[in-house]
C-alpha cells in the first residue's frame, strides 16, 4: 500500500519529469528550425516572415548558436502570465480565453478550500484514531488524514459537514462570479469587435426562385448598411404569405454547407416533422429502461425488485463508505501523471512537430506550400473537457472526505494554466 513516503517519491519524480518537458520545450522554441511550429500564429498573421533570432550561416537557419539566450530560456513563462486578457483575446479569440479561465477558476477555488480544509478537517481526522481500533483493514499515513479515521457516531463529522456546506456556497459563489465576468467580456467583445459581413447580411429565399428550374440556389445574400436594417429584416414578416419571403440571420461563409441551400421550403419543413417524430419515439420507448433503472436507483428499491440481494446491499454502504476516502491514493497518483507531467508534455506540441518536418522535407515546394504544413492547432474541446470536469469532481468529493488530495489538483490546474496560456 502507497504511504507518505511513496507518495512523495511519485511526486518527485513527476515533477522532474515536467520539468525535464518544460525545458526541453524552451530549447527546442528557440531553434529557427523550428520557428514556424511554435510561433505558426505570428506567420500567418504577417508580424513574422522568418525566425528572429536566425542569422547568417548555414548551421545558423537550423541551429541557435546564440548562447545568450539559452541563459533566458525560461522567460517564456513569465511573458506567458503577463500578457494581458485583451491582448490574449485579440490573439487567441475570446473562446480560448474563455478556456483558459477555467483552470485560473479551478485555482481560486480550490486554493481557499484547501487552506480551509487543512486547517480544520487535517487535525479532526488525524487525532480520530479510528483506524487503529480496527484489526481488520490495512491503512497508512494518508489513510489516517481522511474521514475513514473518525469514529461511527463521533461529533467530529459536524466538522465535515460544516466544511461541504461552506465549499458548497463557495464554489456556487465563485460560479457565479466568473460567469457574470465571461459575459461582460462577451458583451464587450461583441461592441468592439471589427465588422464583419455576416452582421450585415441576410439569408433570403423566394418562392419564385424555387420553382424555376434554372434556378442554381434558392437563396439570396441580402447586405445592409447597418446592423440596425440587418436586423429589423431578419426579425420581421417581408410578406402577406410566410412562405414567400424567409429571412433570417446569415452565417459566416465558412459556416455554410451551399449544398443545403438547394433544398426546398415544403422539403425541408418534411426533414423537420421527420426528425421531431423520430426524437419522439426515440424519447418515448427510451422512457422504459429509464423507469426502470429509476426503479434501482436508491437501496429500498432495490430491495423490492430483487429481495435475494438483500444481505448484500447491507454491506455495500458501508463498505463504499469506508473503502472510498483510502482509495485518494490511486487519485493522487492519476493526478501526478495525467494532470502533471502529461499537461507539461502539452506544450512540446510533439506531432505538430514531427508533421511539420516530415512535410517540410518530403512535400513543401514553394512557400504556399510551407504556410499550408504549419499547424496552429485547434482547442479539442471534446477531450480537454471532460479532464477539467474530472479534476473538479476530485476536488469536490474528496475535499471533505480526504483533503491530502486538493494541492495535487492545485498544482494541475497552475501547471494547465500556464501551459494553456502560452499554447494560445
Amino acid at each position: 500500500m502507497v504511504d507518505l513516503q511513496g507518495i512523495a517519491v511519485s511526486a518527485a519524480v513527476n515533477l522532474m519529469s515536467a520539468l525535464v518537458f518544460l525545458i526541453a520545450f524552451a530549447i527546442l522554441r528557440l531553434q529557427p528550425i523550428n520557428d514556424r511550429v511554435y510561433f505558426p500564429k505570428w506567420y500567418f498573421k504577417g508580424i513574422r516572415a522568418s525566425p528572429s533570432h536566425a542569422r547568417r550561416g548555414t548551421v545558423n537557419k537550423f541551429v541557435n548558436l546564440d548562447f545568450r539566450m539559452y541563459l533566458r530560456f525560461l522567460n517564456w513563462m513569465p511573458e506567458a502570465l503577463r500578457m494581458p486578457e485583451p491582448e490574449l483575446i485579440e490573439h487567441a479569440g475570446l473562446d480560448s480565453v474563455a478556456y483558459i479561465r477555467i483552470y485560473l477558476l479551478g485555482l481560486k477555488i480550490f486554493v481557499p478550500i484547501a487552506a480551509l480544509t487543512f486547517a480544520v478537517l487535517i487535525p479532526v481526522n488525524w487525532t480520530g484514531k479510528m483506524l487503529k481500533r480496527s484489526l481488520d483493514l490495512s491503512f497508512n499515513d494518508i489513510d489516517k488524514l481522511s474521514i475513514s479515521n473518525i469514529p461511527n457516531g463521533s461529533k467530529r463529522f459536524w466538522a465535515h459537514i460544516s466544511v461541504a456546506y461552506i465549499v458548497t456556497f463557495w464554489t456556487c459563489y465563485m460560479l457565479y462570479k466568473e460567469y457574470k465576468i465571461i459575459m461582460n467580456k462577451r458583451l464587450h467583445f461583441i461592441a468592439s469587435a471589427d465588422r464583419r459581413p455576416d452582421q450585415f447580411t441576410e439569408a433570403a429565399e423566394r418562392e419564385r426562385v424555387l420553382s424555376d428550374p434554372e434556378a442554381i440556389l434558392p437563396a439570396a445574400f441580402v447586405s445592409f448598411k447597418s446592423r440596425w436594417g440587418a436586423a429589423v429584416c431578419a426579425q420581421t414578416q417581408q410578406a402577406r404569405n410566410p412562405t414567400i419571403w424567409l429571412t433570417d440571420w446569415a452565417a459566416e461563409p465558412s459556416d455554410i454547407y451551399w449544398d443545403n441551400l438547394a433544398i426546398p421550403y415544403v422539403e425541408l419543413n418534411i426533414r423537420w416533422l421527420l426528425m421531431a417524430v423520430a426524437l419522439f419515439f426515440l424519447i418515448f420507448f427510451f422512457m422504459v429502461p429509464i423507469t426502470f433503472v429509476q426503479s434501482l436507483a436508491n437501496i429500498d428499491g432495490i430491495e423490492k425488485v430483487l429481495p435475494f440481494l438483500k444481505h448484500l446491499i447491507e454491506k455495500v454502504p458501508r463498505t463504499v463508505g469506508v473503502s472510498m476516502p483510502m482509495k485518494a491514493t490511486f487519485f493522487i497518483t492519476y493526478i501526478m501523471v495525467d494532470g502533471w507531467a502529461g499537461v507539461a508534455a502539452e506544450v512540446i506540441r510533439l506531432v505538430p512537430l514531427v508533421m511539420f518536418h516530415l512535410k517540410n522535407t518530403l512535400l513543401v515546394k514553394t512557400a504556399k506550400d510551407r504556410e499550408q504544413a504549419m499547424d496552429p492547432g485547434f482547442l479539442d474541446f471534446a477531450i480537454y473537457e471532460p479532464r477539467i470536469q474530472l479534476y473538479f469532481l476530485l476536488g469536490l468529493v474528496y475535499c471533505a472526505v480526504t483533503p491530502i488530495l486538493l494541492p495535487f489538483i492545485i498544482v494541475f490546474f497552475a501547471f494547465a494554466y500556464l501551459v494553456f496560456r502560452h499554447q494560445s
